[in-house]
């Protein structure tokens, strides 16, 4: 099974990513935007993980859910990975107060990586993956329209963390839930 743990987006905040990809319209030839379904927030990609191992890997996200309260996350801007050359990813960054976030994801990784769970090296980077670019031929007019496109500071509830699984089909990926635990701590333990 190939698996990732995640935040699931409120339709608010895919109506507000499907909004910025419009504005984009103009690198349509180049870019294949994110579909409504495919939208969510990564925290740890796990891969391929044997299903004899998806029961810990479960029993870890109840436990660290159990650590870490609801908080908010706001989308904030738009950029591109890499930083410099071709653009092969767009993107729209969030943020949560208190650093809520990268403690949430720092907890769920470390947990993870106690049951000899590994995932990728990079360090963590909140963001959105709105699109994927096939070619970059734009000599640098997609990396400045991502710059000063207006992206919503659309707002959303964090409130439960779920274990999806990535299938490959004709169209793309189709992410299903493998299960959901709620964010049970307190605001004063997270």
């Amino acid at each position: 099974m190939r698996l990732f743990v995640a935040v699931e987006l409120s339709e608010a905040c895919k109506r507000a990513l499907l909004r910025t990809q419009r504005l984009l319209s103009a690198f349509d030839r180049m870019a294949r935007w994110t579909r409504a379904e495919q939208m969510h927030l990564t925290l740890s990609f796990l891969g391929e993980t044997p299903e004899d191992r998806v029961a810990s890997v479960c029993s870890v996200l109840e436990a660290a859910c159990g650590a870490v309260g609801p908080f908010e996350i706001k989308m904030h801007r738009a950029g591109c990975f890499p930083p410099r050359g071709r653009v092969r990813i767009v993107w729209v960054g969030v943020n949560a107060p208190g650093d809520m976030l990268n403690r949430t994801q720092r907890l769920i990784d470390h947990r993870l990586r106690q049951i000899g769970m590994t995932r990728d090296e990079r360090a963590f980077a909140a963001h959105l993956t709105i699109g994927r670019v096939r070619s970059d031929d734009s000599d640098g007019g997609l990396r400045t329209a991502v710059a000063r496109v207006p992206v919503a500071r659309v707002a959303q509830c964090v409130s439960a963390v779920a274990l999806m699984e990535s299938n490959l089909d004709s169209g793309g990926a189709v992410y299903m839930p493998v299960g959901r635990w709620p964010l049970r701590g307190s605001a004063d333990e997270s």
